[in-house]
């Protein structure tokens, strides 16, 4: 037998730690069941969690003003047989989804909570698998433990709403993508077209993503361009098949083309009116008055679209103001709560307060490290996921801002949280100190910290310490809000995700005087129309405001209000007529407060600050550094409400 010594046949190298022989020194084999015990593990907490709450009401009967009941009776309703004229949502849920368990097993609880658990293991599963194609196995290992582990990925598995079915539906969709990529079948991207149609049909806004969908294809059939064009025609139209059905039933109903849900407008102008809160839901006269146009018969109807394309070309500023804050909330550790919310129906939950669980501000803060971390693949599929999440972050601020919006990408963070966790792990272990090491690595602690930042941080400090300076610029004239019943003028922001506060109104009494700005040409008639003024106090209950106004040197008569000793407290609008209308002078006013406790507090908002709020005093006026909340009002009729 010939001697090794002295031999030079190279040698691969074991890696660090090649671990033990056997089936478990496979690292093949080994991501394999490690994923599966962690889909196991998040499978089990969902089940426990929907064990906790099984019983709650808002899981056995919701409250009727919910999308939760909604779906849970058109669903029983279809169930039975009995369709609905029409599709206001997105129809998969309520219309298939829901339908098909009530079907096979009845209209109950449990069916509906465990197929939904197992939904969301399955997302864990496809956010391994994912993760670990585009950035290793490790990487695999740690997003899927993220989505595991998500605590709000948890807690909405219980509830009958879309986003964990939406969840996983963006993380098949996703790996469908890349298994037609690999492969280059097109049985693949055939399963693609039919993944995203279901998608879509179950939330509108996955459309978007399809133009990076068909640049994949694309890219894949360069070198045969007429297979590419076949493929995508074929793409499309099966994409769309599950649509039409829905579509053509909307259509004989609305006389008009709306697609599978008629809802577009509605959800539009939750966040795009000039009232609109950037994260929230909330019901301004302006959203009524736009979707009154939006619904009116023939020539007279104006969509919504063209509505906020008008608001846009006359305050672009302001527009863009209101998405930036949009924007910042979406990646903001806060959860605005709708349907359901954790402090309230999560309180009944024991596993969801354990301290293993991990919040958005985890979970947002390593998906964000990732996406700035990896900047640098290039690769399709690399570009395709950045291409997903920047769609689905764009379609979001586009409409509005709720924590159950925001969930279906979920699962994308926790792919990029991954890689930026191995990311870490791979700097921290590298074995060449020198300049260029040590530059790397504190490249990536400040990237992790600028993420921790704007997670946790950035949309409370903006509001804190720029929006009022930057709303000065963007809207320098407040708001005008114009409706066919009145037309409102007033300088604070939305009360959702706002500045609001309390200034209190002492027994001994306050006057505040609060100047507005606005085009002359812009403003009713007053002579025509007299002007209101309407005044927000919070009051505990039973107490008694007195109210009074100056206006142009006129003094108006005292008005006393109280407020009800029903409920502990409430904020109520205090509707004061003028003495006399308006000249051509600056629109300037003196509201004189006076509460018989101490317990009562004029509304102000300290997002704002035009400089048109002042307190006066025995000596000179002093700045409040913040806007009251007080609005003129010009009612078409002369009906004051109470």
């Amino acid at each position: 037998m010939p001697s090794r010594v002295g031999s030079k046949r190279p040698r691969k190298s074991p890696g660090p730690n090649p671990g033990p022989k056997g089936w478990w020194g496979d690292r093949r084999r080994r991501f394999w069941f490690l994923l599966a015990g962690i889909t196991l593990c998040g499978l089990l907490l969902r089940l426990a969690v929907c064990a906790e709450l099984s019983t709650i009401r808002s899981v056995l009967d919701p409250w009727s003003g919910t999308d939760m009941a909604t779906y849970k009776r058109t669903a029983a309703e279809i169930a039975g047989g009995q369709w609905p004229e029409r599709f206001y949502y997105q129809p998969f849920y309520y219309a298939v989804f829901l339908p098909l368990l009530y079907r096979l097993f009845g209209v109950g609880a449990w069916p509906v909570l465990f197929t939904q658990a197992v939904l969301g293991a399955a997302t864990v599963w496809l956010t391994g698998v994912i993760g670990a194609r585009l950035f290793g196995r490790r990487a695999g290992i740690c997003g899927g433990t993220l989505l595991a582990l998500s605590q709000f990925h948890i807690f909405y598995t219980p509830f009958l709403l879309i986003a964990v079915l939406q969840s996983f539906w963006m993380a098949a969709i996703v790996w469908i993508v890349f298994r037609a990529h690999d492969t280059k079948r097109p049985g693949w991207w055939m399963g693609a077209a039919a993944v995203t149609g279901c998608a879509i049909l179950t939330r509108g806004n996955v459309l978007l993503i399809v133009p990076g969908m068909i640049a994949m294809l694309a890219w894949d059939h360069r070198q045969q361009p007429r297979r590419g064009v076949l493929l995508t025609t074929l793409f499309l139209a099966l994409m769309y098949a599950p649509q039409v059905p829905f579509a053509l039933r909307n259509m004989s109903h609305y006389d008009r083309w709306t697609g599978p849900s008629s809802a577009q407008d509605a959800v539009l102008a939750l966040g795009n009116t000039p009232e609109a809160p950037p994260g929230g839901l909330l019901y301004p006269p302006l959203f009524a008055e736009w979707m009154k146009r939006a619904e009116a018969p023939g020539d007279a109807r104006v969509s919504v679209t063209t509505q906020m394309l008008g608001w846009i070309r006359e305050e672009p500023l302001a527009f863009a103001e209101l998405k930036w804050k949009t924007f910042l909330l979406f990646w903001n550790k806060q959860e605005i709560p709708n349907n359901v919310g954790i402090s309230a129906e999560g309180s009944r939950s024991h596993i969801l307060h354990w301290p293993v669980l991990l919040p958005f501000a985890v979970i947002g803060t390593a998906g964000l490290a990732g996406v700035l971390l990896l900047l640098r693949r290039r690769s399709p599929p690399c570009l395709f996921l950045y291409f997903a999440l920047a769609v689905y972050c764009g379609a979001t601020v586009l409409f509005y801002m709720l924590a159950r919006f925001r969930l279906p990408a979920v699962p994308l963070f926790c792919v990029f949280g991954g890689g930026a966790i191995d990311h870490a792990i791979r700097r921290a272990r590298a074995r060449r100190p020198g300049d260029e090491q040590r530059r790397k690595l504190l490249t990536g602690v400040l990237v992790w910290c600028v993420s921790a930042f704007i997670v946790c941080a950035a949309f409370p400090f903006y509001q804190a310490h720029a929006e009022r300076h930057v709303v000065r610029v963007a809207r320098p004239n407040g708001v005008l809000a114009v409706t066919a019943e009145e037309t409102r003028l007033y300088d604070h922001g939305p009360e959702l995700t706002g500045g609001w506060a309390g200034f209190p109104v002492p027994p001994q009494g306050v006057a505040i005087r609060k100047a507005f700005q606005a085009e002359p040409r812009r403003l009713p008639d007053a002579d025509a129309v007299p002007p209101h003024v309407r005044i927000p106090i919070q009051a505990q209950a039973g107490t008694r405001v007195a109210v009074s106004a100056v206006w142009e040197g006129q003094q108006g008569k005292t008005e006393t209000f109280t407020f009800p000793a029903t409920p502990p407290s409430e904020l109520k609008w205090l509707d004061v007529a003028l003495p006399i209308t308006p000249s051509d002078r600056p629109l300037a006013l003196v509201v004189s407060l006076r509460s018989d406790s101490g317990k009562a507090f004029l509304v102000v908002d300290g997002h704002r600050d035009y400089h048109r709020t002042t307190v006066l005093g025995p000596s000179d006026p002093a700045p409040l550094n913040a806007e009251a909340c007080i609005e003129l009002v010009w009612r078409n009729s002369e009906q004051v409400s109470p």
